[in-house]
Order: C-alpha cells, then sequence, then structure tokens
C-alpha cells in the first residue's frame, strides 16, 4: 500500500491563538451540542427552542486584562559591585551569568533594601512576580557574608515555612539549580515525608529523581540534620510543632553549637494563614521565636500574591504583627509589584495591515520552528519596513526583535489607548470594541504583538483573557394562547399581554415527548425546587398525537399509570379529569396523565410513548445539562483552540564527569497543547480526570476511524467502491495511530486500541455513534447478499426485504460486539468490560439462552419481533425462518464463523463486513417519527427498534441540525490528537504525585485535573491556558488559579471557566469583574483565643518535662512508666521558673493571668483522663486476647491472636506525639480531629496491607462520603464502600447509641442516650412538647473506617454515589452552658447562651442494614432486620446472615452560642435570618466565614422558666472549637446590639431581588449554603432584625 500523509497531532495547519476565534468556537461547540442534545418532538416548542438558543447568551467575554510590565532596576551585578550584595555573588551563580547580571525587578530591589536595613517584611507582589527572588536573595546575602567572614558553620540560619509539602518540594526544586556547584551552603527539608536514616532516603530520592545521586550540601534525611543542620530548613508548620515537642530534636533550638544563628523566617503563601489556622500558627511562631537563643535577631518575611492593595496596608500591618508574634511590620516595609512607566508621547499609528501581519507572522508554526532568532528578526523587520509610519529613529537594528517591537509598539497610539482604558480593571471585549479606534480583531492583533514584544524579560503589555460560559436552567413553556420557551427561568410570562403560567419542561431523551416533572400539590400542579418530583406525560388536546389507549396496556409492563388530570394553562390549578377546573380563567385546559416510576429512587426508565429504555438513569431529560458532560465539551473545545507549544527540559545526570560537572541530558523539544483544570473538591478533581480522557478518547477514535477511511477512499477510490473490508480499515487506522502517538503504544497495544475501538463503535451502544448518527454505515458485501424472493409463513419478500433482514441480523449481532478476535489478540475480561460493559466475552448462538449470549433462532427476540411487526407474520413462522437462515445462509456463506474450543458458539466474520461513508458512498436513510432513531434499514416503513411502534420517514443528514454537533465533531478538518489526563490531588502518593507533576510539566500530560492546592505556588511549567470547572469561592482563590497561566514571556494567558447551575456560579457569571477584578483582603484573626492558646500551653508542658527526662524516653509507656503520672504532676506543681517565664512571652498579653488555671486543668484533669483512656484501651487487647486463647484448640482464630498481640504491642509501644495528638492534647491547626481511612483493600479488621493510596476524611464527612454503598474515585479507578470496619474491643461491637426524635415540627427534639437494648419501635410521648411524635433509631459510631467492595473499576463517565446526605442536630447537653442573657428588643425576646465544648450530632440521612459480625453493610429502608448471605472482607461466607438495620453518626464536640427568640418562625424565615446571624458574626468580630456554621433548633434555650419559641445555633467548625461564636454571648448589651446592627446592615445594604425576595453572594449567599439558597429571601431576615434594632 502506497504512503500518505497522515494529517493528526503536530501537521495541522499552523495556528495561532486568537481569544475572539477561541471563544467564538468554544460557544459555538457548545451551543451546537446543547442543540443536538435536546430534541422536542412538537414542532412548535421546537422551532421555539431553536430561535431560543440562537439568541440566548451562553457566553460571558472573553474580558481583557492588561497590566504593565513589572519596573525593572540593576542587576545583581550591580548591587554587588556598589557594595550592597556579597561580593561571593559572583561565584554562587558562576553557571547562571544572566541570572547574575540580568535586570532585577524594582520591587525585588526594594526587597533587598528593606531585608539589608534589618527589618520585618512583607512582600504581596502578584502572581508570576518573582516573590522567591524577594527574599531568597537576601538570605543569600546573609549566608555568603557569613562564608566570606568564615563564620558560617553548621546551623540554621533560615526556615522556610509552607502551608503544604508541595510548595516546600517546589523550593526544595529551586535550592538544587540555584545552589548545585555552591555545597558551602547547605539545605534539607524536614516534613513529614522525610526519612530518617540516609540509606532509605537516598533509596527514595533516586526513585523520585531518575536514579540521580543527591547534591553532597542537601542533606535529605534527619539523621543528616540532626547531626549538622542545614543553613536552610524547609519544613511546614505541622513538622515544626513536633520539633519543638520532642527533644531529640533540640539540636535546631537549644544546641550551644547550632542554635544561635537563626535570622530569617519566611512564610510563603501567608494569606492561608486565616482564621482558626492564623491563630494556631501564630501562637506556634511565638513559640519558635522565644525558643531561641537569638530572638531579637529574628526577622520576618511573609509572601503572598493576594493580601490587598495599599488602601488595606493598615490591616496588613495588623495581619503580619499578630502572625509573627507582634513583630513590629510598617508601610515601607510592604513590598508591591511596580509596574513600569510607559508614558511615551505617541510616533506613529499603526495600521490594521501591520498588526495582522505581524501578529499571524508571530503565531505561524513555521515562524517559531525557525532555527534561529536572526532568521525570525528578518522576517519580522521586513514587515515593519513596510510600514510607512515607522522610521529607523524607532529602534535600533542590532537589538533582538523583540526588543524593537517593544521600543517601536510602545509609541503606538492604540498602545496608550488601551492603557488608558484598562487601567481600573478588565473590561469585555465587546464593551472595548464600542470605542476602539481600530476594529476589534486589530485589537487583538496589536495584543499578540503586545506580549511578544520583550524588554528586559517585561511584555509590552501582560495580558490575561478571561471567558465564562454557563449552563442550561430549564426550559420555561407555555401551552396558551400560543406556545411559548424560554431559557430564563420564570413563574409566569407575557402572551399577548396576558400572564400566563410557565411549566418547566422535560422531554423523553429519544423520541421528544413532553413531559411535566412535579407533583399535584393541593389544587395546584407544583414544580418547586427540592421537592419530590413525578414525571407526568401530556396526553390530548393537540398537545401530543400520543393514543393514551394504548398507555394502559404499555403500563403493565413498564410503569404503572396513575391518575389524570386537567390541567389550567393558564394559573396551573388542577382537578381530576372527570371534573371541572375550579379556577374561572376561561383558558383552555390541558391533559396530562400521571406515570408512577416502579424505580427506588422515583426514575422513570422506559418512555411511556415510544418505549425506548434506559437502564441506567432517567429516560427523562430537564432542559438541564450535567456538569460533566458540559464541562468535557467546553474543555475538548478549549483544547482544540490551544496552539502547540515547544517545550525544551534538561535534566542533571546523576553521576559527575572528571572534571566536577554534572552532565546534561538534553530531552528532545516535545510539542504539546496543555490545560490545567481545577475542581473544588479532590473528589470533583479525581473523577473528571477518567472522564474526560474516556469521552476525549471516543471521540479521538472515531475520527482516526474516519480519517482512516477517508485516506482509503483517497487513494483506492475503486477497490472501494463498495466499501472498506473491516480489516482493511483497521490496518489503516493502526497506522493512524503509530504517526499519532509514536512509541507510545507498542503494535501489540496499537492492534488492541484499533480492533476495541471499531467494536465499540460498531456496537452502537449510544445514539452519537457514527453509525447511530449515519456518517458511517457497515452491511454485508455484495456476493454475500440475496438476489431474489423469499416466502415467510404467507408473506413473500423481495431481496432487497430479504437483505434488509440481513443487515438487521448483522447489526444484531454487532451489538452485542460479537466480531471475531484475530489470533495473537489476547483479551482479559478486563477488556471485554472496557467494550461492552462486561466482564465476559461476547458469543452468538442459535437457539437458547447462555450467559453473554444472543441468540438467532427465537419467536421473542428483536429479530422475531422486528419480523412480526414489520412483515406481521406468526411466531411460528418467525422462529422457522430464522432457523433455515441461521444454518443455511449465516453459517454457510460465512457470515458468522463457529469460535474454536466454544461449542455452538459463533462470530461475526470480519472478512464479511464493509465499512463506507455517507459523505463518500451516501446510502438512503431514514428516521423514526416516533423514536427519533437514524437508520438506513427500511421494511415497509417500520422502525427498526425495539418495541418502537414509529414509521420511517427520509432523512438528510448534511442537510438536517438535529445532529448538527456530532456531525461536526469528524468532518474533515477535525483535530487527531491523542490526549493524556491524570488527576492531581492530596489521595495520591508523594512519588505518584511529584510523578504527574514532573510529566506535566515536560509536557507529556496534557491536561492536569487538580484540586485547590495546585491554586498556589505550585511549579506548572509554562503553563498558558487555565480551565476552570466552577467558579472559585472568592475573588482570590480565582486570582491565584487564573495566575497560574501566563507564565510564557510571548504569549496571552487565557482562562475558561464554566458556570454550573449554582446560585453562586450565576451570580459571578452576571459579574465576572467582581471576580477578576476582585476586591481582596487580608486575612482576619484574633490570637488571644483561650481555646488555642490552651492547647498549645499543654505542648509547651509537655516539651518542657520531655526534654527533662531525655531523648530516649519514646513511648507513652515510658513516659509514665511505674508513677510516671504523678511525677509529672509533681513536676508541674512546682514549675521551672524558666518555662513559666517562656510561657509569660508565648501566651498573649490578654490571656497571661490564665496561665496557672491552663497548668492545673492539664495536671489535674486532663492529662489524668487520657492516661487512663490509654491504659483501657491495653487492656480491652488483652481481655480480648484472654477470652479468643480460652477457646477450645479447633476454634482458637490463631491469626487473631497473633494480631491481638501486636496490637496490644503497639498500643504499649504507642508513641507520645501520636498519644497526645489523639486526645486533643496538642495544637491540630484544623486539621480533622476524628479522622478514619477508608481502606482500599479488602482487608479483614487484623490484617495490614500497603496502598498507594491515602483515603482519609474527618469522621463528619466520611459517614457521608465513606458510608456503604457510597463509591470514591482515586488515580482512575472506582471504589465503593461495603463494610464497616469492625473496632477493636472486647466485645468486638461498635459503640451504639439510641437517637429519638419528636416528629413534632414545632418541636423536632433530639436527644442521644446509650443504646443498652431499649424497644425502637411504635412512638413515644415527647418530654418537651407532650404530643406522641417520638421515634427512635440505633446509630452506630463508625470510628474504626470503611473497607471497600473487593475489586475496583476503571472509571469512564460513572459518577461516584454516596449514600446520603449528612445533618446537623444540635444536642444541648453542654455542662458549662452559661446561664442566659435576656435582651428585649422590639416585639421580641431574646436570650443569648454560650455553651462551650458542648455537642452536636451529624447523622446520614440514609439507614443501613449491617452485618454485626463482620461490618458488611447495605443501604435501605423497611423493617428492623432483613436476611441476606454474603461474604467477610476476607471473602469467606459470613456465618450470620441476619443484617440489623441502623443509622450512622457522629457526635463532636465544639463551642456553641445559642440565640433564642420567643416566638415560631417559618423555616424559610429562620434559615435567612440564621445566616445572617452568621454572617454579621464573621464582619463584626472578625472570625473568618468558614471557622463558623449553624442550625436551627426548634427548642426553647431561654432565660430560666423558658421562653418557648426557637433557637438560632451558632457553632465553631473548627475542631474542638476555638472560641469564636463565645464572643457574641461574652458582648455586653449595647456590643450586642451593634453586632445585630452590623447582620442588619449586611442584608439592607445589598440591591438583590424584588423588594428583598432574593440572597446573593454580596450578603447571604455562601459556597456552602446553597442548598438553602432558592428558600432564602432577604426580607426576612430584614425584617425580623429591624425589629430587634429599632430603639424604643
Amino acid at each position: 500500500m502506497r504512503s500518505v500523509q497522515r494529517k493528526v497531532a503536530g501537521e495541522e495547519k499552523p495556528m495561532r491563538f486568537n481569544p475572539i476565534v477561541a471563544s467564538q468556537a468554544i460557544t459555538d461547540t457548545y451551543k451546537s451540542y446543547i442543540k443536538s442534545t435536546f430534541f422536542i418532538k412538537d414542532d412548535a416548542f421546537r422551532e421555539a427552542y431553536y430561535e431560543e438558543l440562537d439568541v440566548f447568551n451562553f457566553a460571558n467575554g472573553p474580558y481583557l486584562e492588561v497590566v504593565d510590565a513589572f519596573e525593572q532596576s540593576r542587576s545583581l551585578k550591580d548591587l554587588v559591585e556598589e557594595g550592597l550584595l556579597s561580593p561571593l555573588f559572583p561565584k554562587l551563580l558562576e553557571n547562571d551569568y544572566d541570572q547574575y547580571t540580568r535586570p532585577l525587578y524594582a520591587h525585588q530591589e526594594d526587597a533587598i533594601q528593606v531585608a539589608l536595613s534589618d527589618c520585618n517584611m512583607v512582600v504581596t507582589t502578584g502572581t508570576g512576580s518573582g516573590k522567591t527572588e524577594c527574599f531568597l536573595y537576601p538570605i543569600l546575602h546573609h549566608l555568603l557574608e557569613e562564608e566570606r567572614k568564615k563564620t558560617l558553620c553548621p546551623g540554621v540560619r533560615v526556615l522556610l515555612l509552607y502551608p503544604m509539602n508541595a510548595l516546600a518540594n517546589d523550593q526544595m526544586k529551586r535550592l538544587r539549580t540555584l545552589l548545585a556547584k555552591y555545597p558551602a551552603i547547605t539545605f534539607g527539608a524536614y516534613t513529614g515525608e522525610t526519612e530518617q536514616t540516609y540509606k532509605k532516603a537516598q533509596e527514595v530520592y533516586k526513585k523520585l529523581h531518575d536514579n540521580e545521586e543527591p547534591l553532597p550540601n542537601e542533606l535529605i534525611c534527619r539523621d543528616q540534620m540532626k547531626e549538622q543542620p542545614p543553613h536552610i530548613l524547609v519544613t511546614n508548620y505541622a513538622m515544626l510543632e513536633y520539633l519543638l515537642l520532642r527533644p531529640t530534636d533540640t539540636v535546631f533550638f537549644d544546641d550551644i553549637r547550632f542554635g544561635t544563628f537563626w535570622k530569617y523566617i519566611v512564610l510563603d503563601e501567608a494569606h492561608v494563614y486565616a482564621g482558626a489556622s492564623g491563630m494556631e500558627v501564630s501562637i506556634l511562631l511565638r513559640r519558635l521565636l522565644y525558643r531561641l537563643q537569638n530572638p531579637e535577631n529574628i526577622r520576618f518575611i511573609l509572601t503572598s500574591a493576594t493580601l490587598g492593595g495599599e488602601d488595606e496596608n493598615d490591616s496588613i500591618i495588623h495581619f503580619a504583627s499578630a502572625l509573627c508574634a507582634n513583630r513590629e511590620f510598617t508601610p515601607e516595609a510592604i513590598i508591591r509589584a511596580k509596574r513600569r512607566s510607559m508614558d511615551f508621547e505617541p510616533r506613529f499609528e499603526g495600521s490594521v495591515e501591520l498588526y495582522r501581519a505581524l501578529a499571524e507572522k508571530i503565531g505561524d508554526q513555521a515562524f517559531k520552528d525557525m532555527r534561529t532568532e536572526e532568521a525570525q528578526k528578518a522576517e519580522l523587520l521586513e514587515i515593519l519596513d513596510h510600514h510607512p509610519g515607522i522610521g529607523k529613529d524607532l529602534y535600533q537594528v542590532d537589538r533582538p526583535i523583540q526588543e524593537i517591537l517593544y521600543d517601536v509598539f510602545s509609541r503606538d497610539n492604540l498602545y496608550q489607548w488601551i492603557r488608558s482604558q484598562l487601567a481600573q480593571g478588565s473590561k469585555s471585549l465587546e464593551e472595548l470594541g464600542t470605542a476602539c479606534p481600530v476594529p476589534i480583531q486589530s485589537l487583538i492583533d496589536f495584543i499578540t504583538i503586545a506580549s511578544y514584544a520583550i524588554k528586559h524579560r517585561g511584555k509590552l503589555l501582560d495580558s490575561r483573557y478571561h471567558h465564562f460560559i454557563r449552563t442550561l436552567e430549564g426550559a420555561y413553556i407555555t401551552f396558551s394562547p400560543k406556545k411559548t420557551l424560554s431559557l430564563t427561568p420564570k413563574r409566569t410570562a407575557l402572551v399577548d399581554g396576558v400572564e400566563y403560567r410557565t411549566f418547566k419542561l422535560s422531554v423523553c431523551q429519544y423520541c421528544g415527548e413532553l413531559y411535566l416533572e412535579g407533583r399535584v400539590d393541593g389544587r395546584f400542579f407544583s414544580q418547586e425546587e427540592g421537592m419530590a418530583k413525578k414525571p407526568y406525560l401530556v396526553l390530548r388536546d393537540g398537545f401530543s398525537d400520543f393514543n393514551h389507549n394504548d398507555l394502559d396496556q404499555l403500563a403493565e409492563e413498564f410503569f404503572d399509570a396513575g391518575k389524570e388530570y386537567r390541567l389550567c394553562v393558564r394559573c396551573g390549578q388542577t382537578a381530576r379529569s372527570s371534573e371541572q377546573l375550579q379556577c374561572g380563567c376561561s383558558a383552555p385546559f390541558l391533559s396530562i396523565r400521571e406515570i408512577k416510576a416502579r424505580d427506588e429512587g422515583g426514575l422513570l426508565h422506559s418512555c411511556a410513548h415510544c418505549q425506548s429504555i434506559n437502564p441506567k438513569g432517567s429516560i427523562l431529560r430537564g432542559f438541564y445539562l450535567g456538569q460533566d458532560a458540559s464541562t468535557a465539551v467546553v474543555g475538548s473545545a478549549l483544547f482544540e483552540q490551544i496552539p502547540e507549544t515547544t517545550i525544551r527540559k534538561r535534566r542533571r545526570s546523576g553521576r559527575e564527569n572528571p572534571f566536577g560537572v554534572r552532565g546534561q541530558t538534553e530531552k528532545e523539544p516535545k510539542k504539546t497543547r496543555q490545560v490545567l483544570l481545577f475542581s473544588d473538591s479532590r473528589q470533583e478533581a479525581a473523577y473528571f480526570a477518567p472522564y474526560f480522557k474516556y469521552t476525549y478518547d471516543v471521540v479521538y477514535h472515531r475520527r482516526v476511524m474516519m480519517a482512516s477511511a477517508r485516506t482509503l477512499y483517497e487513494l483506492y477510490p475503486e477497490q472501494y467502491e463498495t466499501g472498506i473490508p473491516v480489516r482493511h480499515l483497521m490496518d489503516e487506522m493502526e497506522r493512524y495511530y503509530e504517526t499519532a502517538e509514536g512509541r507510545k503504544l507498542s503494535p501489540a497495544e496499537r492492534k488492541k486500541t484499533v480492533w476495541t475501538a471499531v467494536v465499540a463503535e460498531l456496537m452502537d451502544m449510544t445514539r452519537n455513534s457514527l453509525h447511530s448518527v449515519g456518517l458511517l454505515h457497515y452491511s454485508l458485501p455484495e456476493e454475500a447478499l440475496h438476489t431474489s424472493s423469499y416466502t415467510i409463513g404467507e408473506v413473500e419478500i423481495t431481496s432487497d426485504e430479504f437483505n434488509t433482514i440481513l443487515q438487521f441480523i448483522l447489526e444484531y449481532c454487532m451489538d452485542q460486539g460479537a466480531l471475531f478476535v484475530d489470533e495473537g489478540l489476547h483479551l482479559q475480561d478486563e477488556d471485554w468490560k472496557e467494550i461492552t460493559y462486561s466482564p465476559h466475552e461476547p458469543f452468538i448462538i442459535s437457539h437458547g439462552s447462555e450467559k453473554n449470549s444472543k441468540s438467532i433462532v427465537s419467536s421473542r427476540n428483536a429479530i422475531a419481533l422486528y419480523l412480526q411487526k414489520a412483515l406481521t407474520v406468526g411466531t411460528d413462522d418467525t422462529e422457522v425462518f430464522l432457523d433455515q437462515l441461521f444454518e443455511y445462509y449465516l453459517k454457510s456463506n460465512s457470515i458468522l464463523v463457529h469460535v474454536v474450543n466454544n461449542s455452538g458458539k459463533y462470530k461475526v466474520n470480519p472478512d464479511n463486513v464493509l465499512i463506507s461513508l455517507q459523505e463518500h458512498r451516501p446510502k438512503p436513510l431514514y428516521r423514526c417519527s416516533v423514536c427519533g432513531r437514524i437508520t438506513t434499514m427500511n421494511l415497509r416503513g417500520v422502525c427498526p427498534a425495539y418495541r418502537c411502534t414509529g414509521n420511517l420517514n427520509p432523512f438528510n443528514l448534511f442537510e438536517s441540525d438535529v445532529k448538527d454537533y456530532f456531525v461536526g465533531q469528524y468532518g474533515p478538518e477535525s483535530l487527531i490528537y491523542p490526549i493524556e489526563v491524570k488527576e492531581h490531588t492530596a489521595q495520591l502518593s508523594k512519588e505518584q504525585a511529584a510523578n504527574y507533576q514532573q510529566q506535566f510539566i515536560e509536557g507529556s500530560i496534557n491536561v492536569l485535573s487538580c484540586s485547590t492546592t495546585f491554586e498556589m505556588g505550585v511549579d506548572v511549567g509554562e503553563l498558558e491556558t487555565v480551565f476552570m470547572k466552577n467558579v472559585p469561592p472568592r475573588p482570590s482563590n480565582y486570582i491565584q488559579r487564573a495566575g497560574r497561566a501566563g507564565r510564557r514571556l510571548d504569549s496571552a494567558a487565557f482562562a475558561l471557566t464554566f458556570c454550573r447551575l449554582s446560585p453562586h456560579d450565576f451570580y459571578y457569571y452576571s459579574r465576572p469583574e467582581q471576580m477578576i477584578n476582585g476586591r481582596i483582603s487580608p486575612p482576619v484573626f484574633k490570637v488571644d483565643n483561650p481555646k488555642i492558646v490552651r492547647r498549645h500551653v499543654f505542648a509547651v508542658l509537655l516539651s518542657w518535662y520531655w526534654r527533662s527526662l531525655g531523648a530516649e524516653i519514646t513511648t507513652v509507656n515510658a513516659l509514665f512508666d511505674e508513677n510516671g503520672l504523678e511525677e509529672i504532676q509533681a513536676f508541674l506543681a512546682d514549675s521551672p521558673p524558666e518555662m513559666l517565664a517562656y510561657l509569660e512571652r508565648v501566651v498573649p498579653s490578654s490571656l497571661r493571668q490564665s496561665i496557672p488555671t491552663f497548668i492545673e486543668e492539664y495536671r489535674e484533669e486532663v492529662l489524668p483522663e487520657a492516661y487512663r483512656q490509654f491504659l483501657g484501651d491495653i487492656q480491652e487487647y488483652k481481655d480480648a486476647y484472654t477470652a479468643e486463647d480460652q477457646k477450645d484448640a479447633k476454634k482458637k482464630n490463631h491469626d487473631l491472636l497473633n494480631w491481638l498481640m501486636r496490637m496490644q504491642d503497639t498500643y504499649e509501644n504507642e508513641t507520645i506525639i501520636p498519644f497526645y495528638s489523639r486526645n486533643n492534647l496538642i495544637p491540630k491547626y484544623g486539621f480533622p480531629v476524628d479522622t478514619v481511612t477508608l481502606f482500599t483493600h479488602a482487608t479483614s479488621s487484623y490484617k495490614n496491607t500497603n496502598s498507594s493510596l491515602s483515603l482519609q476524611r474527618d469522621l463528619t464527612q466520611a459517614i457521608s462520603e465513606y458510608a456503604p454503598d457510597s463509591e470514591v474515585i482515586a488515580d482512575g479507578y472506582l471504589y465503593r464502600s461495603r463494610y464497616i470496619k469492625k473496632p477493636i474491643r472486647a466485645e468486638n461491637e461498635w459503640k451504639e447509641q439510641l437517637v429519638s426524635e419528636c416528629g413534632n415540627p414545632g418541636c423536632n427534639l433530639i436527644r442521644v442516650e446509650n443504646y443498652t437494648g431499649q424497644s425502637v419501635g411504635g412512638r413515644k410521648t415527647c418530654p418537651s412538647c407532650g404530643l406522641e411524635r417520638v421515634t427512635s433509631k440505633i446509630m452506630i459510631i463508625p470510628d474504626s473506617g470503611f473497607i471497600i467492595a473487593p475489586g475496583d473499576e476503571k472509571v469512564r463517565t460513572k459518577r461516584p454515589q454516596r449514600s446520603s446526605r449528612t445533618e446537623f442536630y444540635y444536642l444541648g447537653t453542654g455542662q458549662e452552658q452559661t446561664s442566659a442573657k435576656q435582651y428585649h428588643l422590639g416585639t421580641n425576646i431574646l436570650s443569648v447562651i454560650s455553651s462551650p465544648d458542648d455537642e452536636l450530632l451529624v447523622m446520614n440521612k440514609s439507614d443501613f442494614y449491617i452485618c454485626r459480625r463482620c461490618g458488611y453493610s447495605v443501604r435501605g429502608s423497611g423493617g428492623p432486620f432483613i436476611i441476606q448471605s454474603h461474604f467477610t472482607p476476607k471473602r469467606a461466607r459470613c456465618g450470620n446472615t441476619r443484617l440489623e438495620k441502623r443509622s450512622l453518626g457522629h457526635v463532636f464536640k465544639t463551642d456553641v452560642a445559642l440565640i433564642n427568640v420567643n416566638h415560631q418562625l417559618s423555616s424559610e424565615r429562620a434559615i435567612t435570618i440564621l445566616y445572617a446571624l452568621l454572617s454579621g458574626c464573621s464582619e463584626y468580630y472578625d472570625v473568618e466565614r468558614n471557622d463558623i456554621d449553624g442550625c436551627i433548633s426548634y427548642q426553647s434555650y431561654g432565660a430560666e422558666g423558658g421562653l418557648g419559641g426557637l433557637t438560632f445555633v451558632l457553632f465553631d467548625s473548627v475542631p474542638g472549637g476555638a472560641g469564636n461564636v463565645k464572643r457574641i454571648y461574652d458582648s455586653d448589651e449595647n456590643t450586642f446590639k451593634e453586632y445585630l446592627k452590623a447582620c442588619l446592615d449586611i442584608v439592607e445594604s445589598c440591591d438583590c431581588g424584588t423588594d428583598g425576595d432574593a440572597v446573593c453572594y454580596r450578603c447571604l449567599c455562601t459556597f456552602k449554603n446553597q442548598m438553602f439558597q432558592e428558600r432564602m429571601q432577604r426580607r426576612y431576615a430584614i425584617d425580623f432584625l429591624k425589629d430587634v434594632t429599632t430603639e424604643g
């Protein structure tokens, strides 16, 4: 076969990124997808839908943001020569002379100057501004000067403190590069990932760094760093806590040899220290500072891209000082970016032609690939020289071309105009276009030139484009007097001047029949959000042509046909079909009929009209778009618009050559396209990576198939006139894959990829395959077709009809995936599962029924039913015909071939399958009038779809817009580009995470789906495009994420955001400037928080006593030994003066008087209780061992005995810090206190297995996310939780509690007590309201974790399921509850109570049936138990079949404030007021909003004697509480009123909604309360708060 040029990745026409073209292409693709996704059968509604799509605005943008380049200053070389910096800098940078000589940014020199003046400093210069150099150069100067003065000995000089390990690891990469040739300066990372010994650390290091040896000055293990502490110590704040605690680590602080040289403490990404984490870290830094021997010498440096503008200086200083032990910060020491002053006098006016010519040349791939800069310069100068307005006086011809462009276009009139327009922030291109002196495309061309024009490392314009795309909110229709449809939510619509009710439309996803989803509520039809809905089929009166007499017959099999109603189309009133409407509207009525779904979840799987079936989900589609499908479409469209970039990477070789120089490995330049994709949760990021990969690959494989067929048609038009043999097509596809993917796939892998792609496509599993759309057909060759008529029973059929039946049988077999597998292609069960969704190879058989086999001969299969409805032949005649056809035609003509070693099993012979394209060999196409299916098979005009009763009509694929999106995806110009997508979240092991990050930097991974941790300064290479799957919570988050793009110096960045179906996203979709240019304020927190300070005092007490014992004491047993507790108590009773003096300096002045109280609590209460619990845990293991050991020899479980012994040893040898952490005796830094694991191997409760994943959640989240039947995705695989892990205690049972709840809506009393066998049936009398409305359930506390079901599943498109959501309940059991403060305010009596360490219940709303023996669990509802056989986690059959009904929950303690009002409120009013109180608390008391939460209690917690009414429960969401909400109670009456006024101001100053009938993100909406926002109205809070704040 002669060669042909295949158009694949890297060979498409040169392209440059044009934001207008790209944004429009992405939007058009998305709109086309929406249009093709929803089909409405009703002509009038369909036409209205298409008209609405044409005018509906799905996109907002693009917005253009430009800033001038950073102002430049002197170089390091200049500062050295001036004597400001150490003269050793040239030696340090001898291998990087460019870094030594290039100009610094002005703010970098400012930072150096401030640091050299020995001041504390804050660096807030924006993303991509070189913040690291701002602190790194002063640090290096300090170290180099020590070396020059010969005082540089081992010992820490600099602490680099990071909030997470990923940032610490990135800094280590930078230090490795910088200090590779300067062994005098040592550095090391001491984190939880750091190994103890050098041997193990070396092994890990080489594994992570391509077998390289570590640098001699990088200390890689803990032993090294303790022996000779590094000059630069890199860690995180959790590890710093441990370093301060452990006696073995005193070398860093207390050792006279090493601990006196500290100089700098650097906190990178300081904006994360907000709320509780800010409180914790501020006290931690005090403990560090005053532990050092030279605290007065220490200087703090804080860095962040997002701390606020100059108007926030006072707040920034307050934040920095509070965080850094009240050290002084001044406005002069706040380093901000300085932008170049570019107010040049314009010298010329560029032309449209000039801008276009330069922009096209700059974006041309051939231009980018030129080998020399001189060649590029010549090309561009030729264009410049042809413009009459550009004189040689504007530039120096001997300068680099990018500098020439900079000098020229900085004098262009258009440049000055752009700067003036965007000086105050971003604007949309549409807005700019109205006033722009040149066409908008010329403006884009100019931006391209200005982004390429670089001088002194700065672009002429640093530009970023922002584009927002939104989802649908539904389709809202009116029926009379004319049919209208709106994609904008509305309750009513004006039709011919009269107001009519709108109805939210749903349709069958296959036939487009009309449904209304809602319920008859009273006498009206309601479709309110949040309510349980039922499907109602529109029946008659011209609104549907469906004969509802057939409905009763169909209902017997697929669903229950419910009541029929009349529906007034004007007001929405309903009446039974036999009754008259009472509304008096004089409007037509609509007949609707309830369809009762038989699915447990209420999903309707079969359409009552076309009978199509969707077994996996609802057959109905509301006019919403799933976020995943939408973002995959948008993400793919974005990916195709991105031009390729070339990545060149060098890596050091591991060995030094004889001259002491490490080798450099030059990697081949790699052309690639890349997108960084953000999700707001790790599960979203984990799920979307394989989902996006799979959906993209489906399109990719189809494009390869189409391109391969086109190539063969082009090369051999005569040979393939009647079709392409499927084997030939597969061979050509293999050549395409070899060209596109190179060595990424082996020949065997290519063959398997091709075979599975072709079979999956021909199986036609969806309505959107090439075959089902009508683009590609498969058929039998002419020699296999029948040439004469034939008689079936008494019905004579023509040869064409006979061949139509053959075609149907061929498709019937291919739908099974039963294509003969070539020899040498070994497919395993998992391969078949990828293709057919079943882990078994599929076959065709003649008769009968076998697993994973389809029979040809039957009277009831799809073939027989098709013949019977098309030809009206009897069942017996059908079966006889199919028997003869199988034996004498399909087998004898080798259409089906026997499979060796499988008796009686057959497959389709690929030699008898021809592929053809509609565009090359058109066939008549038909479309069903009922189900909408497109087909080439026309047997007497009857639809071939299973059970469909529709008729076929001629259909022209290329003139119809029904499948426009799917047709457009596979045109001759479509991009064929392989893609690699990976997840990057905290669920991955550090090795895997580092590997994926490096592959992304090198271009091997195209799309990295990451969670929020990547929004900070993690190295992602020279990235230009960011895609956000949702609008981030805050402008600071958005700026950080968008700032990941734009790191290349020669192009503009592009940030695309998909706005999902949520009030938060829609709010910012309408106001994107508030996200792009949003106001950012520095974090706020109160350092004098008693609860947090108390934990730090406990940590000091531990560390001080531990140091007195010596480093050899490591375990709890050794700490307490025989009289350890008494010795500790004695030590604390006579506390060392030095320790008390230290605490006086650490504890904030307002709390110093509490130090003796904290010590006494620790000595007499907290520590003794924790020790008693420790002894009790050990005794449980001893008792369990004794009980098992006393069994008969045959019944003893020796594995269990060995494990119990090991666990007893483990507890007895538990180390000190885990014990203190587990008992909440040391700071937690906002980390979860009750963490549980989902074990990803089917372990028993007494065998451990290693896992590369770390699936851990706080118990509050885990009881939903990890509960049985919930699914979790990690690194491309789905795991299903199945077992509740058994606890380890003598009776081998979980903790069980009885939860009793009053069903009276005005009471809702919740009580929790230990379960001791009480009855849970029936209703009991409520002790609060006196009604017999109390029901009880038994709750398990699953604090030992969960275990998955055996096996995992590769993720394709299935979204992980959760068992149910959780709810919070206030229990009101606090022992330290204060007396109520009572305030008479307006018509209300408010009582305020503080309750520290109070209890709340969080409970899963589902019930579960649980095996008490092995923990096997299933979600369900019903009686108290079920009988079900099952296996244990070890895969042994469990001897217990009785599963008992239980709930899952968790009681946790935190600080609570109760605000009781003396009357009842509706739930809508109560929830609105609650969020007003929470927002006001955050605003008025300077509390981080995420650190507090709330719920409603209908119990009275008023002043003595009780008030009744309702209680707002505000609580700290920080583990263990942080005293935040207590400040409400601590306020006097005037302060409390001011707090309420602050709440009122928040809701009154907002203008959302009409007359306050809405809420928004400027007032009460938060990212977390989205489920309530539909019910909230601002006026509810205004009315209440006005009443309680009005004087008199």
